[in-house]
């Protein structure tokens, strides 16, 4: 969070842990700020995801009661020569 606010142009001018408050005074314009820029221009950029994230959301449906923890076959280990 320092950076943030440093990057902004404040600084940290009084802190009051009792009450939970901090005062910040701002030093100077934001690093990246022009007077030409708009606030969304300035905005925080988010990180890209990748198109494929979400892609199967809703497809698949469960019965209600079904285990997912319980083995798909109990007796995977006969079927695989492990006694």
């Amino acid at each position: 969070m320092t950076k943030v606010w440093l990057e902004a142009g404040f600084k940290s001018a009084q802190v009051d842990l009792e009450r939970g408050q901090l005062i910040f005074h701002r030093v100077r314009p934001p690093q990246n700020a022009s007077l030409d820029d708009d606030r969304a221009e300035n905005a925080p950029q988010l990180p890209h995801r990748h198109p494929l994230i979400g892609l199967l959301k809703g497809l698949i449906h469960l019965e209600p009661g079904t285990d997912l923890t319980a083995p798909a076959d109990p007796e995977w280990g006969k079927h695989a020569g492990i006694d």
